[in-house]
């Protein structure tokens, strides 16, 4: 799982953290011969630490920390401190404006991993900052996890509910909304949450399996009619070409900001309007 990687460089990144700009040989023969030392007590220290640092070896660690808050301290390059200065120096001089603006920009183009593992760390620190339990921060950590997964899983479960019951379609009707009321009250008698559980809403369809095929034939044949209707063919056409326009609109926006034109756009298709209008 994606999640368990995250943790277990982030728990790494404790003991080892080579991608910063300070690391140097010193840092990785301390922390080599600390990974031996565990080794020899058979404790992995990139996955659990908390009884080595407390009871196995406290004196070694205190001084691999040392070490690294020694070396975090005296460098002197362009690290992330550097970093932050400058964006305090921003925030004096009025551009403050255009620093966020900066920082949105830079979160918007990270990667889904980089985001998940940003958001990771938030919720380890709130979970430290809380601490009045004194738990390791192990143990935190796959809290953490633990209850990110849990929210993924609702959300999966969440996402498949909205699917089979999009309640928000304007086809939408009475008749509809009596049968869904009817799947959801059996599914409350049997005890089971079809809203957010994935496997809750299988168990349901495979113990009523006709009902359900009755459902899918009726919100078939609602969308079916309703796409059929002019005038929500109308209302459809509308709709893309509002999205076309904005597309237009970012996409012209973008080629002034960075001087690229943009793309060729595509060959315009026939007026559908006119068409669909007659019909009305």
């Amino acid at each position: 799982n994606q999640l368990d990687e995250y943790a277990k460089k982030l728990h790494t990144d404790k003991w080892c953290p080579r991608g910063e700009p300070w690391w140097d040989e010193e840092c990785e023969e301390s922390y080599n011969s600390l990974y031996l030392l565990g080794a020899m007590m058979d404790v992995n220290i990139e996955k659990k630490t908390h009884d080595f640092m407390t009871e196995g070896a406290p004196e070694e660690c205190k001084n691999h920390f040392d070490l690294l808050a020694k070396k975090r301290f005296n460098f002197k390059g362009p690290g992330k401190d550097d970093i932050k200065k400058e964006e305090d120096v921003d925030s004096k001089d009025g551009v403050k404006e255009e620093a966020d603006k900066s920082i949105k920009k830079e979160n918007k183009n990270q990667k889904p991993s980089q985001r998940m593992e940003k958001k990771v760390k938030k919720l380890l620190d709130q979970k430290i900052s809380t601490n009045t339990e004194g738990k390791p921060e192990e143990d935190l950590l796959q809290e953490v996890v633990n209850d990110l997964k849990k929210q993924s899983t609702n959300l999966q479960g969440y996402n498949r509910y909205k699917l089979w019951f999009p309640t928000h379609k304007p086809w939408y009707d009475d008749e509809c909304k009596e049968f869904h009321e009817r799947i959801v009250k059996l599914a409350e008698e049997a005890g089971l949450d079809i809203k957010y559980n994935k496997s809750h809403m299988n168990t349901h369809r495979s113990k009523n399996s006709q009902l359900f095929a009755d459902w899918f034939k009726l919100v078939n044949t609602k969308c079916q009619s309703q796409a059929k209707n002019p005038e929500e063919k109308l209302k459809r056409l509308e709709r893309k070409q509002k999205l076309r326009e904005k597309r237009e609109a970012r996409a012209e926006k973008k080629a002034q900001e960075t001087g690229i034109p943009p793309e060729r756009p595509q060959k315009k298709k026939k007026d559908k309007f006119k068409k669909i209008k007659q019909e009305l």
